[in-house]
This record gives structure tokens, C-alpha cells and sequence, in this order.
């Protein structure tokens, strides 16, 4: 995704961030490279959230990281 406005290295604070718009809205700017806080009254959905996000990150992490192995290799 482009980052048009800049958002990498920014601290984000999502309201209403466990579902719906607020849910989109935090994996958007956490793909942008953003530092997000995720706010919402239900707790556990924001917990599951945050898992979800860390996981994805810890698997493009470890396919960037496959990539420059498989390059160097070339």
C-alpha cells in the first residue's frame, strides 16, 4: 500500500478499533508503519486484534527476511 500522507513512524490512536471501520482503520496504518493505539470498550476483540497484527507482521517479516536469502543466493 502507498503511503500518501506519511504515516510511517507516527503514533495513531484508533477509537472503536475492535470491529468494522476502526478494525480496518488499524491494519491499514500498522501496514503504513505506523505506531497504533487501539481503544475500544470491548477489551478481548481488541486483544485478539492486536494478535492478529502482530502475527501477520511476524510472517512479513520472515518472508522479507526469506527474500534476501534467496536473493543473496542468486
Amino acid at each position: 500500500m502507498k503511503d500518501y500522507f506519511g504515516y510511517k513512524d507516527k503514533i495513531c490512536v484508533v477509537t472503536g478499533a475492535s470491529s468494522g471501520m476502526g478494525e480496518a482503520t488499524v491494519k491499514m496504518l500498522v501496514d503504513l508503519g505506523a505506531k497504533v493505539y487501539a481503544i475500544d470498550i470491548n477489551e478481548c476483540k481488541v486483544d485478539w486484534i492486536t494478535k492478529f497484527i502482530k502475527c501477520n507482521l511476524a510472517k512479513k517479516m520472515m518472508n522479507k527476511s526469506k527474500n534476501a536469502l534467496n536473493s543473496g543466493n542468486e
